[in-house]
């Protein structure tokens, strides 16, 4: 689990860790695919592993994606960290656990981006998952063999990490303050297809958030 003294959310953190989002929508599909794969647990602790494991049993790791956002990932069932983030995120709140989609970078000594989940539960706080590195260390356990970056056993990748990770934002989709004017004309050469339109990733706000 994540160190965090916070055992309680208050109401205002609680709605925001819930909240419906563009890259982790809460709909009729996430919610009726949430139920699902949780219909036989009890608990929220037991309904969120039950979100690990059918995320990391089906779909793939592909990097770089061909599209952004859980919409296309539910459809194309492959993505890269961020997918398999923003999915166990929407996942999570569909059932009504708080869920926020964390970014940062492993600690190595270079900039090399990572994006992980966290989800709360009352009376323990944050608790830490990693879905797209369960996928790998399950799938392809060799892939960091000799690097730079440790590694755990994937099923523990529910409920901690490898300690290695800088924080960066824990949450995406960040209301801008003051407000950003999106430039049409600046962001049409570094686009790319977030749930199917063109977006300009690092120019572009969505609905004015980062």
């Amino acid at each position: 689990s994540t160190k965090n003294d916070k055992k309680a959310l208050t109401e205002e953190e609680k709605k925001f860790y819930l909240r419906n989002t563009i890259l982790s929508p809460i709909n009729k599909e996430t919610t009726k695919l949430a139920e699902e794969i949780a219909y036989q647990q009890e608990t929220d602790k037991e309904k969120a592993r039950a979100i690990f494991y059918y995320i990391v049993k089906n779909y793939r790791y592909v990097y770089p994606p061909s599209c952004r956002g859980t919409k296309s990932f539910l459809e194309l069932k492959e993505g890269d960290c961020g997918e398999f983030s923003m999915l166990f995120t929407a996942l999570c709140r569909a059932l009504n656990i708080p869920a926020r989609t964390v970014v940062g970078s492993w600690a190595n000594g270079k900039m090399e981006g990572h994006v992980w989940n966290e989800f709360f539960i009352e009376g323990e706080g944050w608790i830490s998952v990693d879905t797209s590195m369960a996928f790998i260390q399950k799938k392809r356990p060799w892939s960091f063999f000799g690097g730079s970056i440790r590694t755990i056993h994937w099923k523990k990748y529910f409920g901690q990490t490898e300690g290695q990770r800088v924080v960066f934002s824990k949450d995406i989709e960040i209301e801008l303050v003051p407000e950003y004017k999106d430039d049409e004309e600046a962001f049409i050469a570094a686009s790319m297809i977030i749930n199917g339109e063109n977006f300009g990733w690092g120019q572009q706000s969505l609905n004015g958030c980062a």
